[in-house]
């Protein structure tokens, strides 16, 4: 999203209170002493009135104000700046207010706050970049520097900071941006974007090899790329790729407009990235490739996205696994190296591992340490995990030894673009134990956590065949304990030193969250409270680690189910039959309110609730016991359904099973040859994965090409299928063997499957369907098969039109003036062929405007309809608007052929300003009517008395200063 931005140095101006403007010279009266605060809120000290005259009594401006009392400075944290996601904001720290430091921060430097509020469960990003040395931060509690929970300092102006924090829905952080001494007070740019799962959840699924067409713009803008630090804001497609040949996957984007494509080994993980390529800019036939490791099998997911905010475009995308082959003087995959031969004895084995003495003469450093060096001074003796396509780059080795298990931070500094990979053995690239090359300069950094004694191996390589200088810095994580911050290997820190209060002398915990559960004597029971006094032990599958959690002890008295009902303030609960087993869990999930589950439970069995999340979220929890019984209203295992009786024939049979609207299985299905169908399509058919072990195959027939969605469902008819619905399943091609796809999870929160292709051609395929892991029942379930048929003359999901001139046979639009979209060569399109309204019978803009009209003086005079261009670059046009008075109210807006800028039509970026009859004195001004879907700028001034206004009009000079672009004008005057 954009947005008009807030200067963080008017708001330390603002905080601080501003001098009254005198005239030091004059003969005017001394103004009058500011009003001052009350002692708890503080005032503005020093907002001195002028003199008794008109402006400052006879001088020119007025004496000079004395400052009002009783008011303080609000602190940094009293004057946190709210901040929604994704948002960017600049400002400046030369008056900001030094009242804390960051531990990366040398110290003294001023500090201005943000305060952002995270809507989902996720990541929460930050860039930061910066003309003097700044450091951001995140702290949970704004004036408590121990609540602290990441730091980045890159040490040098000009450089990006990057932090990546976890998020729960609701969950609050402070941002603190600071100079990392007192004499860093330059301008900031402060990126911030919360990454969710919309993109993940509308995942494509595309085969290998594969080729697909796209289009990023009006796409869900979400998901940030390591090589695109802008990309949060620009729409992104993302299609998930199950490699068939293990080497290197090949991925080439062409496009017209200023994409880039990355891989992820995790959807919503920025940290998983794998690889990610934007050199290439824009033009015609634009093409970026990368090439990322593989094995047979492994689904990653590959998402193509714009350059910079508001970007986008169509795209064709293809991808391709392929063994890598050694001996053909190419280094792909996890080849140490090709020298293209298999030649024994020459430095590069048959096997393309390394035979030289390189990794026999590592240089030692030790810890902690800086080093500096550059790998133009190297040798190409390897290739890296993350370097790029192109490994051909000098590398730099060394080698240190951590003396005691602990986590050590890497951070690699360089101007140009280099990465680090840390392996456990020089000569063994699958001993990787992290790889970093995020940026194109600047910082990148890794903690790890390493084994005392051990000695490892660093390689400083360069992206894409890049070397230069870099300085290396090696920083053992230091553990402190009784200092109250969990550090390094402490299981816990209490703020003291103190044995037998849960948490030893030495940091280590005396007592188990699983061991001294809180036992619930009775059922039913109603439990409530706060995790502010939990420990930090058990990371649950719905978690986050090193969060407090309330566990408690539930021994079930009959043979049943447990009915339980969580409400809480952003929190986790986790139910477990052994307690801080994942594997043991009948539910896991969490939410602000209401999540609501039964689990089945024998009678004496303890089961163990775990409610996890921030320090001092709240929560209630109901517990009751039943036994479980068809015809009770309530659908319980082995049960697909309960509708309150035993009559059949209502859709829900005498002994609780769902009567079919489509088909019931009927065994054996379990290969291709002997599947159930073909089902109809759009109708919910019914089946169970019993015994455990059991497939179904079920099949269905499309009669032309079309959009194809697969999804199974709960017992219900509902997606919300959790571990005792969790389905897994495989798309088939017409030969019933080849696999075009498969999924295993609609989304962290939902174990149902759901495949969706773009375009399969005409014929019958078949679906496998099997429990998670193939070795469990699920008691019920069901599926059903969509598809959008291109041709059937009804425009379904998926399709742009169906049949007809306008339609391509692929039911995509036919490109044509008057059809309400823009279209090149077109500079407008009104939905209509009339001339005459601003938009011609060819969609070109009619223009009323009179260059030269880029000054106050040569403005045109508005008049309905008014149209206008802003060419060449830099171009501004000025609009004269005649008032009447005595107080009216001006409304002028901008407006290009579809009455939309920006996202989702592709349109304009303007901005607008309204200028007094003095042609000087700004009365309103506007960037983006909306930043997140309209980029066109609206003013409204009331009040007005009469006289000829002025209206200035320009790209937006903030985000699009160069931009050109036709537009319309509407003026009102009331």
């Amino acid at each position: 999203m954009r947005m008009t931005r807030w200067s963080a140095a008017m708001a330390a101006v603002l905080a601080l209170g501003t001098s009254a403007c005198g005239d030091d010279t004059g003969t005017g009266a001394s103004g009058a002493g500011g009003e001052g605060g009350t002692p708890s809120t503080g005032g503005r000290p020093s907002t001195g009135g002028g003199g008794e005259g008109p402006i400052g009594g006879e001088g020119p401006i007025g004496g000079e104000g004395q400052g009002g009392s009783g008011g303080s400075t609000p602190t940094p944290c009293e004057a946190a700046i709210a901040l929604s996601t994704p948002d960017t904001v600049g400002g400046s720290l030369d008056e900001a207010v030094d009242a804390t430091d960051a531990s990366c921060a040398a110290g003294g430097g001023g500090e201005v706050v943000y305060v952002v509020t995270a809507e989902t469960v996720g990541q929460l990003v930050l860039d930061l970049t910066s003309s003097d040395d700044a450091v951001v931060s995140v702290r949970t509690i704004c004036d408590d520097p121990a609540s602290e929970i990441a730091c980045a300092n890159a040490q040098g102006p000009g450089v990006a900071e990057f932090l990546v924090v976890p998020t729960n829905d609701g969950e609050t952080f402070y941002v603190v941006v600071e100079g990392n001494t007192a004499a860093d007070a330059g301008s900031y740019v402060l990126n911030v974007a919360e990454l969710t799962s919309e993109s993940c959840d509308a995942a494509q699924v595309l085969s290998d090899p594969g080729t697909v067409s796209g289009n990023t713009f009006g796409q869900p803008s979400e998901l940030q790329n390591f090589c695109q630090p802008e990309s949060f804001a620009a729409g992104e497609e993302v299609y998930a790729v199950t490699a068939a040949v293990s080497g290197v996957l090949e991925i080439t984007l062409t496009s017209a407009a200023d994409l880039g494509v990355s891989v992820r080994s995790v959807c919503s993980d920025i940290i998983s990235e794998r690889g990610c390529v934007n050199a290439a800019g824009e033009g015609l036939g634009t093409v970026e490739t990368l090439m990322v490791p593989v094995t047979a099998g492994e689904l990653v997911y590959v998402i193509v996205d714009g350059t910079f905010p508001g970007t986008g475009g169509p795209y064709d995308l293809e991808v391709l696994s392929r063994a890598t082959v050694c001996g053909d003087g190419i280094r792909e995959g996890l080849e140490a190296c090709d020298d293209g031969n298999t030649t024994a004895g020459d430095g590069c084995s048959a096997t393309c591992t390394l035979e030289g003495d390189v990794c026999d003469a590592p240089t030692t450093i030790n810890l902690p340490s800086t080093t500096t060096g550059d790998t133009s001074t190297g040798t190409d003796f390897t290739s890296t995990s993350c370097d790029g396509a192109n490994g051909a780059a000098p590398e730099l080795l060394y080698t240190f030894t951590p003396a005691a298990d602990g986590l050590v931070r890497i951070d690699l500094t360089s101007m140009v673009d280099l990465g680090f990979e840390l392996r456990a053995s020089c000569d063994d690239p699958s001993s990787v134990l992290t790889c970093r090359d995020a940026l194109v300069d600047g910082t990148e950094t890794a903690t790890v956590l390493l084994t005392g004694g051990q000695a490892y191996d660093l390689v400083v390589s360069g992206y894409n065949g890049a070397s230069g200088a870099f300085t290396l810095d090696l920083t053992p994580i230091i553990e402190e304990c009784g200092n109250g911050t969990l550090e390094g290997m402490e299981q816990c820190d209490d703020g003291n030193t103190t044995s037998g209060d849960g948490c030893s002398a030495t940091c280590v915990a005396e007592s188990s969250s699983c061991a001294t559960p809180i036992d619930v004597a009775t059922l039913p029971a109603t439990l409530g409270g706060s995790t502010a006094a939990g420990t930090n032990e058990i990371e649950l599958e719905c978690g986050l680690f090193g969060l407090p959690e309330v566990v408690y002890e539930v021994t079930p008295t009959i043979d049943g189910v447990l009915d339980v009902t969580f409400d809480s303030d952003g929190l986790n609960l986790a139910i477990q039959t052994t307690c801080g087993d994942n594997d043991a869990n009948l539910f896991c999930g969490g939410g602000p309110i209401g999540t609501a589950t039964t689990v089945p439970v024998a009678a004496g069995d303890p089961v163990y609730f775990i409610v996890n999340g921030p320090t001092a979220a709240t929560y209630s929890l109901e517990i009751s016991e039943r036994a479980p019984g068809c015809g009770d209203g309530v659908v319980d295992p082995p049960e697909s359904c309960d509708d309150n009786n035993t009559t059949n024939g209502d859709g829900c049979s005498s002994t609780c099973a769902i009567e079919c609207a489509g088909l019931s299985e009927s065994e054996p299905n379990g290969t291709s040859a002997t599947a159930d169908g073909p089902v109809t399509l759009g109708v919910l058919n019914c089946a169970s994965i019993t015994p455990s072990g059991d497939d179904d195959f079920w099949s269905f027939t499309i009669a032309g090409q079309a959009q194809v969605v697969i999804e199974t469902f709960d017992g219900n008819g509902q997606q919300a299928c959790t571990n005792a619905q969790d389905t897994h399943i495989f798309l088939f091609d017409t030969d019933g063997v080849t696999q075009i796809a498969s999924n295993d999870d609609i989304g962290p929160g939902d174990r149902c499957s759901r495949i969706t292709v773009p375009a399969l051609a005409a014929g019958t395929y078949t679906v496998r369907v099997i429990e998670f892991g193939d070795n469990a029942a699920i008691p019920g379930y069901r599926i059903r098969v969509n598809a959008s048929i291109c041709g059937n003359a009804t425009v379904e999901p998926g399709e742009e039109c169906d049949g007809g001139a306008g339609c391509n046979p692929d039911c995509t639009r036919v490109p044509a003036c008057g059809d309400g979209f823009i279209d090149a060569p077109e500079t407008c399109d009104d939905g209509n062929l009339i001339a005459g309204d601003g938009c011609s019978s060819t969609c070109a803009l009619e223009v009323t405007e009179t260059e030269s009209n880029d000054t106050v003086a040569t403005a045109d005079l508005y008049t309905p309809n008014f149209t206008g261009l802003i060419e060449p670059a830099f171009d501004v046009d000025f609009i004269a608007v005649v008032v009447p008075g005595p107080a009216s109210t001006l409304t002028a807006t901008l407006v290009d052929g579809l009455d939309l800028c920006g996202p989702p039509a592709g349109g304009i970026d303007s901005d607008l300003q309204l200028l007094a009859p003095d042609g000087v004195t700004q009365l309103q001004f506007n960037d983006d009517i909306s930043g997140a879907t309209d980029w066109c700028s609206s003013v409204t001034a009331s009040g007005l008395a009469a006289g000829t206004y002025y209206l200035r009009v320009r790209s937006s000079a903030q985000f699009d200063a160069d931009g050109t672009f036709g537009y319309g004008l509407d003026v009102t005057v009331n």
